[in-house]
């Protein structure tokens, strides 16, 4: 077949899955109810868990935007962790994170990955054993906030938290159920000492943020901590933002907003970083919700400055597996040792 009709399939199916998307966005049902699908993503890892739930990570919302959204939280991930060290994974869901890193660390890389949903956690076990990666990652039934104890987990699709409010504004509509989860404190869990450095965190809790950074400040302020990404509602939204960005600033990180993750820049390939002060603090569509929060003056600082300049070839290659990638590189450095 020609391109241009090639081109014209695509355009169709792209719009028939932009509106699977939507259903899914909007949608109110359980996850207990969804067949359960497996993929294998371009990453070297395969994942599975119930559809309304993997169709973020499928290849159809790879060529919307490059990966979970937003696109550059995945290949920050990828270049946070390149180095090994250790990776926590603080809401990991199904899995996706804490199997992207383990998949793609250069050196060895240890991973603790927490999710607090009973039946969420079940496919993070499953995937873990997918994959062989018992080894690489450690689950955690759990949930991580300030104090050591049992909580009331509010679900509705496939998000979770201990707050409410937060589930309750979500797309997905009200609370579908909750169920009790312990909770545990990051101080409680590990010890600075005991963790391979440089130590990343991912924080993905739905409105609980400011909980896990607090029992998780003797980890965080030790120098062995170098990055977090955050993911938040702006101030106006969600008020504790502000404490949790000053706690931050007060414990010696930069703290930068990807751009791409605010609702006025929704375009994957762009991958502006925004320092917190640049940002409207009191207009939602503006406010990123992934931020890059990343130790002032740190060795590998400059690695991930410069790393930014490889999210363009990142996005071109989003299609391809790391063995095509290898073998479409490889074919260029033969063309050019040819000339």
């Amino acid at each position: 077949m020609n391109r241009f009709d090639l081109l014209m399939r695509l355009h169709k199916e792209s719009e028939l899955w932009r509106a699977k998307l939507g259903q899914v966005q909007s949608g109110n049902k359980h996850q207990e109810d969804d067949p359960v699908t497996e993929m294998t993503t371009p990453f070297n890892f395969k994942i599975k868990g119930p559809t309304s739930n993997l169709i973020y990570y499928s290849p159809q919302r790879f060529f919307f935007f490059g990966g979970p959204w937003p696109a550059y939280e995945s290949f920050l991930i990828m270049a946070l962790t390149r180095h090994g060290g250790t990776f926590l994974d603080i809401g990991a869901n199904v899995g996706y994170y804490s199997l992207l890193a383990a998949a793609n660390a250069a050196r060895p890389l240890s991973v603790h990955a927490f999710e607090p949903s009973a039946f969420t956690y079940d496919f993070l076990v499953e995937n873990i054993r997918l994959n062989g990666f018992q080894r690489r990652i450690t689950p955690y039934h759990l949930g991580v906030g300030r104090e050591r104890g049992d909580a009331t987990l509010h679900v509705a699709g496939f998000f979770s938290s201990f707050d409410a409010e937060t589930v309750e504004g979500r797309p997905t509509g009200g609370a579908h159920h909750t169920e009790t989860a312990q909770i545990a404190p990051l101080n409680d869990l590990f010890h600075p000492s005991h963790l391979k450095a440089p130590v990343v965190l991912k924080i993905d809790t739905e409105g609980f943020e400011l909980q896990v950074l607090q029992g998780g400040e003797r980890l965080i302020r030790n120098p062995v901590t170098f990055a977090l990404i955050v993911e938040t509602a702006s101030p106006k939204e969600h008020p504790e933002s502000g404490d949790i960005f000053n706690a931050l600033d007060e414990w010696g990180f930069d703290r930068l907003g990807l751009i791409q993750s605010s609702a006025k820049n929704q375009y994957a390939e762009d991958n502006r970083l925004v320092p917190f002060e640049d940002v409207p603090q009191d207009d939602p569509e503006s406010w990123p919700h992934y931020w890059l929060c990343i130790r002032r003056d740190h060795p590998m600082r400059d690695f991930i400055d410069q790393a930014a300049d490889l999210y363009k070839y990142h996005w071109a290659a989003r299609f391809l597996t790391n063995h095509e990638l290898e073998d479409h590189v490889q074919k260029m450095e033969s063309a050019r040792d040819s000339l």
